[in-house]
C-alpha cells in the first residue's frame, strides 16, 4: 500500500501574445496515508487528465492554499486544465505532490509513467468530469506552451510538472501610434529629429501582419508625396503587448528656406487597427512650425549724382536687403520719383517707417505743392537673406527720362517695401537719392570759324514728342582743331530747336578731320586732328603803343578819347562808343578786366569811317559776371575768362547772365564760365551762355585801316553762293 503524492508547479506568465497566461504557485503537498485503506492505489487508476475550466475538477487539490476555484481563476483565459491525478476507491480523482516516497511507483515518479503504462487508468474512465489523456499527449501539450507566450524555463515534463493551463481562448488587441519632434518651431539651417512608436495595447497579441509607414506634410524637398510610401515596415502576427515598432527612417530633416511659412508634420500610419477589423489607423501628427523671421531694408541706387540736366536719362535700381534668418513673405515694393520745387525741402528726406495706410506716394513722399511724386516701378516679391528675389517681380533697373524741370529742381528716387518685417505690417522707406536739375552751358560762334588746339564740350539729349533732339555748342561755319573735337557741332548743326536724331557725322559737316582716303564718316570716325600751323595774329603790331597814353577806368565813356592807348593793368567800367570813334588798348604784358558793357552806337552810319570799334590786346582779359555785352576785339595772349569774379565751383545762380561778344576773339586759353541758357522745352534747351559774333563791321573797319582807302566800299561783281561756304 502507498499513497501517491504529486508535485504541482506554477508556470510563469509572459506577455508576448494576446493571451494573458496565468499559472498557479507550487502547492503545499498532500497527506496520503499508507495501505489500501487510503484507496489511492494503482488499481483504481492514475495518470494525466484534462478538465474543462468551466466544469468541476478533481475531488481535491492538495496544493496548499490552492483550490479548484483558484485554478479556474488562474486559467480563466484557457478552456482546459491538464493535470496528473490519482483515483481513490470511489474513483474520485485527487492531485498530490511528487515530494515523497508516496508519489513513487516502483521507485519512479508517478508523473513519468507515460511509457510502460500508456493508458494509466482503470476501465470506466475518470470521475468528476475529466478525461484521461496519454502521457505523450500531455507532454505534447506542454511543449506547445511557448506558442502561447508561456515560459517553461526551469520545468521538465515528467519531473516537476503537475498541471498547466491549456487551450487558450482567443483574445482581442488594439494598436496605437505616437510621434514626437525635438522642436516645436525651427528656422532654416536647424535639424529636426522625429521619433515614432507603434504599440500593441493588448490584451492579446496581434493575430495578423501589421503594415506601417510614416505620413508627412509640409516638406519642401518632396517628402510627403502621396505616390511615395515612406519608411514602410511589416510586423508579423503574434506581436505582444507593448512597442512593436519604433524610430522609423525619414525622421531627420534639415530645414530649408523653402520650408519657411510651412508646418512640417510626421505621423505613423498603420493597418489594421485592431482585432475587430478596423482599418487604416493614423497617429496624432508631431508638427514643427517654420515661421517667417525677416527684416527688410530698401535701398535705391542711381547711376547719376549731383547736378544733371533736365530731360537726362537716369537708371534707377532698387535693392532690398534681408537680415533674415528666413526668406520674406511676398512683400510689395515701390520705387518712387519725388519732384521738389527749387528751394523746397524733400519730404521725409531721411527715410524711415510708416503705417500701412501711409503709402509712399499717398502721403509719405508728397507735400503739395512743393513736392509731388509718382511711382515708376512696383511689384511683389519674396526676398531671401542674400537679398535676391526667390519669386515674384524682379528688382530690375528702370530707365527714367527726367522731366524738363527748371534749374534748381530736385528730382529724388526712393524705394519702399511693405511689410518690412515678419512682426509688422508697416512700410519701410529708403532715404531719397536726389539729383538737382542743373544745366550744361552752351556757346555759339556766329559769322566765323573756330580754330583751337582741341574742342571738348557737352551736349544735351532731350526727347520731345517721341523724337530725340541734341542741343549743344555750335559754330556757324567750320571747326579746325589740332586735337579731337567732342560735342561741338559745325555748320550750325544744333541751331534752332536742336538736331533730331543726331550722330557723330551729321553734326560735323564742317568739322575738319584727318580723314581716311575714302573720306567716309562713321560713328567711330575721329573728328579733328587737322594739322594747323596758324597762330594768334599779331594784331598789336598794327597799333604801336610806344608813347601811347594810358587808358583810364572810365575812359571808354569819354567820347573825346580815341586812338591807341596802353596800360599796366586796368578795370574798364564800360561805355558806349559813338560813330567815327575807335579805341585800341595795346597792353600785351598787362591784364585788363572788363566790368561793364561795351557797346557801339546803334545810330545810322554813312561811311566806313563812321564805324565805331574797340580793340583790346592784353595778356589776360577778365570779364566779370555782370557784363552782358562787349562790342570789341578781344585778343588775349594768355587767357580770356568770361566769369572772372567767381572763384571756385559755379552753380546755376552764379554768373548766369548771357554774354554776347560782337567782334573777333583770339586767346591762348578760353575759359567759358557763364551758366546762362540751357533752358527747358525745345525752344530754349539750346540757349547759349556765350555768343561770339564776328560781324561784318569788324571786317569793314579793318579793311579801312589796312588800305587807308576811302570811306566807301564799291561792289565790283556778285556771285551767288550756297548758304554755307
Amino acid at each position: 500500500m502507498f499513497t501517491a503524492v504529486l508535485l504541482v508547479i506554477g508556470l510563469s506568465s509572459v506577455l508576448f501574445t494576446s493571451k494573458v497566461v496565468h499559472a498557479g504557485g507550487v502547492g503545499g503537498g498532500g497527506s496520503g496515508s499508507g495501505g489500501g485503506s487510503g484507496g489511492y492505489r494503482s488499481a483504481n487508476g492514475w495518470g494525466w487528465a484534462q478538465y474543462a475550466v468551466s466544469g468541476g475538477g478533481p475531488t481535491a487539490y492538495t496544493l496548499g492554499t490552492a483550490s479548484w476555484a483558484s485554478i479556474r481563476n488562474t486559467c480563466s483565459d484557457a478552456n482546459s486544465v491538464i493535470t496528473f491525478v490519482a483515483l481513490n476507491a470511489s474513483k474520485q480523482a485527487r492531485v498530490y505532490q511528487d515530494t515523497g516516497w508516496e508519489g513513487k511507483n516502483f521507485g519512479e515518479w508517478w508523473s513519468t509513467h507515460y511509457g510502460p503504462l500508456p493508458a494509466h487508468r482503470e476501465s470506466g474512465g475518470t470521475a468528476d468530469g475529466g478525461s484521461f489523456i496519454s502521457s505523450s499527449s500531455a507532454q505534447w501539450a506542454f511543449n506547445q506552451l511557448g506558442a502561447y507566450g508561456v515560459s517553461t524555463a526551469g520545468y521538465t515534463f515528467g519531473r516537476n510538472v503537475a498541471w498547466f493551463c491549456w487551450d487558450y481562448k482567443p483574445q482581442g488587441y488594439s494598436l496605437s501610434a505616437a510621434s514626437m519632434a525635438d522642436h516645436t518651431s525651427a528656422k532654416p539651417g536647424d535639424t529636426i529629429t522625429w521619433s515614432h512608436t507603434l504599440a500593441n495595447n493588448g490584451p492579446g497579441a496581434t493575430t495578423q501582419n501589421t503594415h506601417s509607414n510614416v505620413g508627412m506634410s509640409g516638406f519642401s524637398n518632396g517628402w510627403g508625396n502621396p505616390s511615395v510610401e515612406y519608411s514602410p515596415g511589416d510586423t508579423p502576427a503574434g506581436a505582444g503587448v507593448g512597442v512593436i515598432r519604433n524610430s522609423f527612417s525619414y525622421n531627420i530633416y534639415g530645414v530649408q528656406q523653402a520650408d519657411v511659412g510651412n508646418t512640417l508634420c510626421e505621423w505613423v500610419q498603420y493597418d489594421p487597427v485592431d482585432s475587430a477589423g478596423n482599418r487604416n489607423g493614423r497617429g496624432i501628427p508631431a508638427c514643427v512650425s517654420i515661421p517667417y523671421g525677416y527684416t527688410l531694408t530698401p535701398n535705391t541706387n542711381v547711376d547719376l549724382s549731383g547736378t544733371v540736366e533736365a530731360n537726362s536719362t537716369v537708371n534707377v535700381t532698387p535693392t532690398i536687403s534681408n537680415a533674415g534668418p528666413t526668406k520674406s513673405q511676398s512683400v510689395q515694393w515701390q520705387v518712387t520719383q519725388i519732384v521738389v520745387q527749387p528751394g523746397a525741402g524733400v519730404p521725409n528726406a531721411g527715410g524711415g517707417t510708416s503705417n500701412v495706410s501711409v503709402t509712399p506716394c499717398g502721403t509719405y513722399f508728397k507735400s503739395l505743392p512743393q513736392a509731388t511724386c509718382s511711382t515708376i516701378a512696383s511689384g511683389n516679391s519674396v526676398i531671401d537673406p542674400s537679398g535676391s528675389v526667390l519669386s515674384g517681380s524682379a528688382l530690375s533697373t528702370s530707365s527714367v527720362v527726367i522731366g524738363d524741370y527748371p534749374v534748381g529742381t530736385k528730382v529724388c528716387y526712393a524705394t519702399s517695401v511693405q511689410p518690412y518685417s515678419s512682426s509688422t505690417t508697416d512700410w519701410r522707406h529708403s532715404a531719397p537719392v536726389c539729383l538737382i536739375i542743373g544745366l550744361k552751358p552752351k556757346v555759339q560762334v556766329i559769322g566765323g570759324d573756330l580754330m583751337a588746339n582741341s574742342v571738348n564740350t557737352s551736349a544735351t539729349r532731350k526727347s520731345f514728342l517721341g523724337t530725340d533732339y541734341t542741343f549743344g555748342s555750335w559754330i556757324e561755319y567750320g571747326i579746325f582743331a589740332v586735337g579731337n573735337i567732342y560735342g561741338a557741332a559745325s555748320g550750325s548743326a544744333y541751331s534752332g530747336s536742336g538736331l533730331a536724331n543726331a550722330n557723330n557725322c551729321i553734326e560735323s559737316k564742317l568739322s575738319f578731320a584727318d580723314s581716311t582716303a575714302s573720306g567716309v564718316c562713321s560713328s567711330t570716325t575721329a573728328i579733328g586732328n587737322y594739322a594747323n600751323s596758324n597762330s594768334i595774329p599779331d594784331v598789336g603790331a598794327s597799333f604801336p603803343a610806344s608813347g601811347a597814353p594810358s587808358i583810364g577806368s572810365g575812359d571808354l565813356s569819354v567820347q573825346s578819347k580815341s586812338g591807341v592807348f596802353t596800360t599796366s593793368g586796368v578795370t574798364l567800367s564800360g561805355g558806349n562808343i559813338q560813330q567815327g570813334r575807335w579805341v585800341v588798348i595795346n597792353a600785351p604784358g598787362a591784364d585788363v578786366t572788363i566790368n561793364g558793357d561795351i557797346t557801339y552806337t546803334n545810330g545810322q552810319l554813312h561811311s566806313l569811317g563812321d564805324i565805331p570799334q574797340v580793340v583790346i590786346i592784353a595778356n589776360n582779359i577778365n570779364i566779370t559776371s555782370n557784363v552782358k555785352q562787349i562790342d570789341a576785339w578781344l585778343i588775349a595772349k594768355s587767357s580770356l575768362n568770361t566769369c572772372s569774379d567767381v572763384i571756385g565751383n559755379l552753380s546755376s545762380d552764379l554768373c548766369n547772365n548771357q554774354l554776347i561778344v560782337n567782334g573777333p576773339v583770339a586767346a591762348g586759353k578760353l575759359y567759358l564760365r557763364r551758366t546762362a541758357g540751357s533752358g527747358s522745352g525745345p525752344d530754349h534747351s539750346g540757349d547759349p551762355a556765350e555768343i561770339f559774333n564776328l560781324r561784318p563791321d569788324a571786317y569793314m573797319w579793318a579793311s579801312l585801316r589796312a588800305t587807308g582807302g576811302g570811306n566807301r566800299i564799291q561792289t565790283v561783281y556778285t556771285t551767288e553762293l550756297p548758304p554755307r561756304l
